[in-house]
């Protein structure tokens, strides 16, 4: 895992938010039983954080851009 993806998981879990791995190289993202967003444990593209951002504010209503 990168150190962004580091990053990412501290900020999440900080919002309370739980980041459990899946069977796959992905981890998935969940508020209290319902899953919000799946994310990758090696992102390719470079938009990866502000696209997870957006999901995550889109379902969750928890904007994670401060």
């Amino acid at each position: 895992m990168n150190k962004d993806v580091r990053k990412m998981v501290k900020a999440l879990k900080r919002e309370g938010l739980t980041v459990k791995p899946s069977r796959s190289q992905h981890l998935n993202i969940y508020q209290g039983d319902r899953r919000v967003a799946t994310m990758p444990v090696s992102p390719s593209d470079y938009r990866w954080s502000k696209n997870l951002m957006a999901d995550i504010r889109r379902t969750t209503g928890i904007d994670l851009r401060r």
